[in-house]
Formats: C-alpha cells, sequence, structure tokens
C-alpha cells in the first residue's frame, strides 16, 4: 500500500468470486509487417476471447498507421470471433496510440467495471503521436493492467513493452515462434481472469 507492506486481512478471492464485473479490450497489432503472420496473429487473438468466461465484454482495437476500434465491448462471442478472422494487415504501426486508446475506451465504456488492456504484438512503435508514457499514464487512468503477447523480431520493442508492464501493471510474454502464439493467447486469457 503505497509502497508500505500490510498485513492482508481476510481471503483472496478472484474478482468474479467476489461479484466484480470485468472488461476486457484486445488490441491487436495490424502493421504491414504482421502481414506474413497474420493467420497467427488471428489465433492468438482467438485464444485469449476463447480462455475468457463467456459473460466478460471483450472489445477489438486494431493499430495500423491508425488505431480503429472495430469491435465495441460486447459479450456476443459469435460476432468478437468474426471480426477478428476479418483482421488484415497494413500501414505502420502505431503501438503506443494503440494502447493509450484501448486504456481510454475502457475507461468510457465499462467505467465500472475491472478493466483489462491485452495487446497482441510484434512490432515497434513507428508512427504514434503517443509516447509509452502516455500510454502508461492512459492505462493507469483507467485502473487497466496491460497484458501483452509480443512476437520476438527485430522490430519488437521489448524494452519499451517491460517498461510499459512495469509501469502500468500486468504481464509480457513472447516468442520467436509465431505459431506458439495462440498458446500464449490462452495463457494470457488465464491471467486475465485471475
Amino acid at each position: 500500500d503505497n509502497g508500505v507492506e500490510r498485513e492482508l486481512v481476510g481471503d483472496v478471492v478472484p474478482l468474479a468470486n467476489a461479484g466484480g464485473k470485468r472488461a476486457v479490450v484486445i488490441a491487436v497489432d495490424t502493421s504491414e509487417a504482421m502481414d506474413p503472420v497474420m493467420a497467427d496473429i488471428r489465433d492468438s487473438v482467438t485464444a485469449v476471447v476463447e480462455g475468457l468466461p463467456g459473460d466478460v465484454p471483450v472489445g477489438i482495437v486494431t493499430f495500423a498507421d491508425r488505431v480503429v476500434p472495430v469491435r465495441a465491448l460486447t459479450t456476443d462471442r459469435a460476432r468478437i470471433l468474426d471480426t477478428i478472422s476479418q483482421l488484415q494487415a497494413n500501414g505502420e504501426s502505431v503501438l503506443w496510440d494503440g494502447i493509450a486508446s484501448s486504456a481510454e475506451l475502457l475507461a468510457t465504456d465499462a467505467p465500472d467495471a475491472q478493466p483489462s488492456v491485452v495487446v497482441v504484438t510484434g512490432s515497434g512503435n513507428l508512427a504514434s503521436v503517443s509516447t509509452s508514457g502516455d500510454a502508461v499514464g492512459a492505462l493507469r487512468n483507467a485502473g487497466a493492467p496491460a497484458y501483452i503477447v509480443g512476437l520476438e523480431g527485430e522490430r519488437l520493442d521489448t524494452g519499451g513493452l517491460e517498461d510499459v508492464v512495469e509501469r502500468a501493471g500486468g504481464r509480457l510474454l513472447t516468442t520467436g515462434d509465431s505459431e506458439a502464439l495462440d498458446e500464449m493467447g490462452t495463457t494470457m486469457a488465464a491471467t486475465v481472469d485471475q
């Protein structure tokens, strides 16, 4: 508590067991660098959605040349999965804008829920107006941790993503194998659901 260790009173239980509502926005890297692995990116996002309880609203935001909220928060899994199946790669990455916009969307559209931002990316930031600090600020303002699945490569800004997670909370998982992204999506959904 503000850097002071305090004794825990009571039992720690998952948010769902305590009657709390949750909401998740998944920010998906659809920059042109993802084109060769876009099917694996879609599989990872699908795994996140399928790993979350059906009553948790999920929204989808893409980031390439600009941020596009392609699916508003909904519990309609068929609509979400249909949106994911249509994601295509094109343009440069605006990673920090994507994270910041996802957090802002949660703050606006789910103010009473425990928000989480899940990011699936293989790029660094190339064209954002926002800085990594802006992304952290938006996450903190929304009270949303960042759960990031990263595809390792020369474009991934691992250091920048580690900094965001350290400052805003959450978790970063990376792999060099695009075919392992779906497993990481499942793992991240379980992390969000705790």
